[in-house]
C-alpha cells in the first residue's frame, strides 16, 4: 500500500519538475535572441512594433551586420506585437539574454528577462557583443510594456502605438 503512495508522490513531483519555466505563451514567446545585434548604444533599450513595415525596417537594421540579410519572422500583426529589448555593448563574448516570464499589471505588459554573463574568471573571446532578444506579445488590454530583469530592476519602457 505504501509502495503505490510512493509511486505516486514519486511521479507527481516529476511532472511538475518537468514542467517548462518561461512565460504563459498565450503572452509572450521568444522570436530569436542573439549576442549580435547592429545596436551598439551604451545600455539598454526597449522598443516596441505594432506594424509590419515598422517591425520589417528594424528588423533589417538590427541585422544590417549580416550577409546575406535575414528575412524578418512571420508576425501576425492583427493579433500580436513585437517588442525588442537591446541590451547594449558587453565587453566580451559570453553575454545572452533570454525571455523568463511575462504577466499583467494593470495596463502594463511586464517581461521579465534574463542576462546571461560569463563567469568570473572566465576565458571569453575580446569582442565587443550586443545581447538582445525579440519577443513576440498577444495583444491585449495592456497598452504598454515593461521590461525588467527577475529582482524587478528595469531596463526599459514602451508604449503601444497604432493598430
Amino acid at each position: 500500500m505504501i509502495r503505490p503512495a510512493c509511486l505516486g508522490v514519486t511521479l507527481l513531483l516529476a511532472a511538475c519538475a518537468a514542467a517548462p519555466a518561461g512565460p504563459p505563451p498565450e503572452l509572450a514567446a521568444p522570436i530569436e535572441c542573439g549576442a549580435d545585434a547592429d545596436w551598439q548604444g551604451p545600455g539598454p533599450r526597449v522598443a516596441l512594433y505594432a506594424s509590419r513595415s515598422a517591425f520589417a525596417a528594424a528588423y533589417a537594421a538590427l541585422h544590417r551586420n549580416r550577409r546575406p540579410a535575414p528575412r524578418p519572422p512571420a508576425v501576425d500583426f492583427g493579433r500580436e506585437a513585437v517588442a525588442a529589448v537591446l541590451l547594449g555593448m558587453r565587453p566580451t563574448a559570453g553575454y545572452g539574454l533570454r525571455l523568463a516570464d511575462a504577466f499583467l499589471e494593470g495596463e502594463a505588459l511586464v517581461v521579465v528577462v534574463v542576462e546571461r554573463r560569463p563567469p568570473p574568471g572566465a576565458i571569453t573571446a575580446q569582442v565587443i557583443t550586443s545581447p538582445y532578444c525579440l519577443v513576440r506579445l498577444a495583444r491585449g488590454a495592456w497598452r504598454t510594456v515593461r521590461v525588467q530583469d527577475p529582482e524587478g530592476h528595469r531596463l526599459g519602457e514602451a508604449a503601444l502605438e497604432g493598430p
